[in-house]
C-alpha cells in the first residue's frame, strides 16, 4: 500500500488504509424531503454551512418526485447542484409533463471536502503532493451498520441512514425509497413490477459520533472520540455521473438511490418506471427499476423518455 496508516483487525472485515489522498467529507446540512416548494421554480435554494475554499457536493436521498393528475404523470427530477455561497446550496430541477403549482419535494445530504488543517486534533497524513485530514471539528458520517444481506424484493434498513452497497448481478436494479431497498428484475420486458433477489454487502452511514473499540481510536482534548476504526468514517474513492452505460468503481461501494425515470412503450401502454442502480463486476449504470404506473398511448402526455439525474455521485472504497 502507499505510505500511511494500515488498520487490520483480522475480524473478517476489510483492512482500512488511511493514505495521502483519502478524503473524509464533512456534513454541511441537508435538504429535507418533507420540505416542499412550487414546481414553477426551476431551482431550489437551501441552507448549508460550508467553509471557504472547500469542495462542496450533495448526495441525493430523494431525487425523483412523480405526480399523477388526470392520467398524465408529471415527473420532476433533480438535475444538478451548485454552491451559491458558504451558507447556500442550490439544486436545479428538470421535468417531463411538468406544470406550475405542484408542491414537489426533494431530499439531499450536503458535504464538503476540507483542505488540510495543520494544528487540528485528529489524523493528518501527507506527502509532497497530497494529504488526508480527519479533524476533531469535522462533522463526519460513520458506518452504523455493516453486513451482508439478501434483498428479496425489498429490505427495510435496520438503522436510519444513507445506504451504500456492493453486489454483482447485471440483471437486477436496486433503489432506495427512503425506508426500503427495492430489488427489481431489469431484464423483464412487460409492464408488471417484477421483483428479484440479490445478496449485497451493505453499509449504512449516519451522522453519529464514532465509538471506541479494538483498533485505532483518537479523542480530542475534551475527551470526545473523533475517529474510530470500529465505526469507520465515510471516505471518498471518487465521483461519477451515472449514465445508461457501465462505468468502473473498482471494488468499491456505490450509493443505492433512485437516479432517474423512464418510459417504455410496451404491451400497448406507456410503462413509467423509476430508475435505480445496476452493478456488475465492479461497474455501475442507471437501469430501469420499479413501476410507477401504466398509461394510455393516447393520453397526450410527453412519452416516451429516459432521463438520469445530472450530478456527480460519490463512491467509496471497500474498507468497511
Amino acid at each position: 500500500m502507499p505510505q500511511g496508516i494500515l488498520i487490520d483487525l483480522n475480524d473478517g472485515r476489510p483492512r482500512m488504509e488511511i493514505t495521502a489522498g483519502l478524503r473524509a467529507p464533512s456534513v454541511t446540512g441537508s435538504l429535507s424531503s418533507n420540505s416542499t416548494f412550487n414546481s414553477a421554480n426551476g431551482t431550489r435554494d437551501f441552507g448549508l454551512t460550508m467553509t471557504q475554499g472547500s469542495e462542496a457536493f450533495i448526495l441525493p436521498t430523494k431525487a425523483i418526485d412523480v405526480y399523477d393528475f388526470n392520467f398524465i404523470p408529471e415527473v420532476y427530477f433533480m438535475n444538478g447542484f451548485s454552491r451559491v455561497n458558504n451558507s447556500t446550496g442550490r439544486i436545479s430541477i428538470g421535468n417531463f409533463n411538468g406544470s406550475s403549482g405542484r408542491l414537489i419535494g426533494f431530499g439531499a445530504q450536503g458535504f464538503e471536502v476540507l483542505g488540510a488543517s495543520p494544528g487540528s486534533e485528529g489524523i493528518f497524513v501527507s506527502d509532497s503532493t497530497n494529504f488526508t485530514a480527519i479533524t476533531s471539528n469535522s462533522r463526519l458520517l460513520t458506518a452504523q451498520y455493516v453486513g451482508t444481506v439478501t434483498v428479496n424484493g425489498s429490505y427495510t434498513l435496520p438503522v436510519t441512514g444513507i445506504p451504500f452497497g456492493r453486489w454483482n448481478n447485471p440483471n437486477v436494479t436496486l433503489e432506495f425509497d427512503g425506508e426500503r431497498i427495492l430489488c427489481r428484475n431489469n431484464t423483464y420486458t412487460g409492464i408488471d413490477n417484477v421483483s428479484a433477489s440479490v445478496t449485497i454487502d451493505l453499509v449504512i452511514f449516519n451522522n453519529t459520533a464514532p465509538t471506541a473499540g479494538p483498533g485505532l481510536t483518537i479523542s480530542n482534548a475534551s475527551g470526545q472520540i473523533v475517529f474510530s476504526s470500529v465505526k469507520r468514517p465515510f471516505v471518498l474513492s471518487g465521483f461519477l455521473q451515472l449514465s445508461n452505460s457501465y462505468q468502473s468503481i473498482g471494488n468499491g461501494f456505490f450509493p443505492i438511490l433512485r437516479c432517474g425515470a423512464m418510459v417504455e412503450v410496451t404491451g400497448g401502454y406507456n410503462n413509467l418506471r423509476y430508475k435505480g442502480v445496476a452493478m456488475s463486476n465492479g461497474q455501475v449504470r442507471a437501469h430501469k427499476g420499479s413501476v410507477y404506473g401504466n398509461y394510455s398511448t393516447k393520453s397526450g402526455a410527453r412519452f416516451p423518455f429516459n432521463t438520469n439525474i445530472s450530478m456527480r455521485l460519490p463512491y467509496i472504497p471497500n474498507m468497511y
